[in-house]
């Protein structure tokens, strides 16, 4: 909001594209290296993570909980300009399958919200974990926290080798 002039009051969430060239006409002159970070944050609270374009059409997010008290949200980001079927399945510690969904997520475009948003079943649960898979690449980023304000963890992601 800073960068845009827009004084903070309306933008809280986005995202910015950068397009890096060599300056010097050095033929052996190469791009800079970048390091981005992603904030989520609350009133009180916040998680920095790294910002990293990492695709894939597979990703598992352990350990996750839903209660009266703790939350699991999700931001899923299509960075393709093609529509695709998303699917995020919720298993319990022991494995069995608590609940699931699927919906279509347009190009360039996310959804952000709580697991138990996404899947209502997964209220009441604590310790399991999150598979999000697509048939193409999607970047994912999961956070847990609490809803007093006086929490609130990144949740790195796996992806299978």
């Amino acid at each position: 909001a800073t960068l845009f002039g827009s004084g903070g009051s309306g933008i809280t969430t986005g995202y910015i594209v950068l397009t890096v060239q060599p300056v010097a006409t050095n033929p052996f002159a190469g791009l800079p290296p970048l390091i981005g970070t992603v904030r989520i944050s609350t009133g009180t609270t916040s998680a920095l993570t790294a910002l990293v374009t990492d695709p894939s059409s597979e990703f598992f997010v352990t350990p996750t909980t839903e209660t009266a008290v703790t939350y699991t949200g999700l931001a899923i980001t299509n960075d393709g300009s093609t529509s695709v079927n998303v699917s995020v399945e919720i298993f319990a510690g022991n494995g069995v399958q608590l609940g699931s969904t699927t919906f279509a997520l347009p190009g360039n475009s996310s959804k952000i919200q709580l697991l138990r948003e996404l899947i209502p079943a997964s209220l009441s649960h604590d310790g399991g974990y999150v598979r999000i898979s697509s048939p193409s690449g999607l970047n994912v980023i999961a956070f847990r926290g609490n809803f007093t304000s006086t929490e609130l963890i990144h949740l790195p992601l796996q992806k299978l080798p």
